[in-house]
């Protein structure tokens, strides 16, 4: 396995770098945080990499990934929302991509900022469509296709997630369960989910990167990263996730207390609804105008969509739950939210994304969530 010790002779090894290069003290390796084994490389006279390698015993995720990245470098559609792909060691089990080591993630840019900007959100709608719009045959042999459906069903748990999970995600498991309605529309989901399209799979704001400021005039430039779950898919779970993923940011900001009643927790929120559905309804809007789709088709599509952007909060409740000891405030937000969107879709499309089922793209003006 790669270590920070062992990662200069391997990249010689690769002919990647020279002995000169790290003698000349040109060369800095960086160890990143993430499930796999991350290392970002630095040198002024060559190339810059992330190799990634995944951990032992794990699914063969890089694999996957790495024949991903593939099949997307035949396709001049989405160059340039990719990080360039520079080869794959099948011993080592390597990946080898560009290192943007001044990029930073959408989630991490925009919880610095009160309203998420719009330029950028209908580059990430334009981002997926231009993913959505590529011919399925040729990703029906990746490896992690087909994928099981067990996400869209969380309050179904396997003997597994009861032995890995924390006590505040079996307390979430338990609220879907105990909730009425709340299950059986997860399994109406998982019936109606359509695996026909190429789908990134994990399209949260965190796998996006901005490579270029929003507030210079030339275009935002959104890099969508870590494809290891990347195959064939339903594409509304993409931009349902991405959807999720901006209201997760209101409601994150929401502060709940015991002495406060819900509406003015709400009307407290540190960055409202209204400042972030501007930014739902042009990563909407982008997405739509990418796929070139008409109104009957989009308001088709939306109404689809509300269903698997409820799973993904859910998500999100359960990833904060992960690292909470008990449930939160935010945590049971989140899943009230995600039930309200699938018992009430059209609702929840008008008034919590700002979208309107009646022309498919939205108001010009978000509605007032209070």
């Amino acid at each position: 396995m790669l270590t920070l010790g062992n990662v200069p002779g391997y990249l010689i090894d690769c002919g990647l770098v020279s002995p000169q290069s790290i003698v000349d003290g040109d060369l800095l390796v960086r160890e990143l945080s993430s499930r796999n084994h991350n290392f970002g490389v630095r040198c002024r006279q060559a190339s810059s990499h992330l190799l990634k390698q995944a951990q032992a015993g794990q699914l063969d995720t890089v694999v996957n990934e790495a024949e991903v990245y593939r099949l997307l470098a035949d396709e001049p559609s989405m160059h340039a929302y990719l990080v360039k792909f520079h080869g794959y060691d099948p011993q080592g089990k390597v990946l080898f991509l560009q290192y943007l080591h001044d990029a930073v993630d959408l989630a991490t840019f925009h919880g610095r900022r009160r309203r998420p900007p719009t330029g950028v959100a209908g580059e990430v709608g334009a981002a997926l469509a231009a993913l959505h719009r590529l011919p399925a045959a040729r990703w029906e042999g990746l490896v992690m296709h087909p994928r099981r459906l067990s996400f869209l069903t969380p309050h179904r748990p396997d003997l597994e997630l009861y032995r890995t999970s924390t006590a505040a995600q079996l307390d979430l498991i338990r609220i879907i369960q105990g909730t009425p309605g709340f299950g059986e529309s997860l399994d109406e989901l998982a019936r109606a989910w359509s695996a026909t399209t190429p789908i990134h799979h994990d399209a949260r704001l965190i796998n996006f990167l901005l490579t270029a400021s929003p507030h210079q005039r030339r275009r935002p430039r959104v890099r969508l990263v870590d494809w290891e779950f990347a195959g064939l898919g339903d594409p509304r779970w993409d931009i349902g996730s991405v959807l999720a993923g901006y209201l997760s940011l209101w409601l994150s900001s929401i502060p709940m207390s015991a002495t406060a009643s819900k509406a003015r927790s709400v009307a407290l929120a540190t960055r409202p609804l209204g400042l972030v559905q501007p930014a739902i309804l042009a990563c909407w809007r982008g997405y739509v105008e990418a796929l070139d789709l008409d109104v009957t088709a989009a308001r088709q599509l939306l109404r689809g969509t509300v269903g698997f952007a409820a799973v993904r909060l859910v998500h999100t409740a359960r990833e904060i739950a992960q690292s909470s000891g008990a449930l939160t405030s935010d945590i049971v937000l989140h899943l009230q939210v995600a039930h309200n969107m699938l018992a009430r879709p059209v609702e929840a499309a008008a008034h919590l994304l700002g979208l309107a089922l009646d022309d498919g793209a939205g108001p010009d003006r978000a509605d007032d969530p209070r």
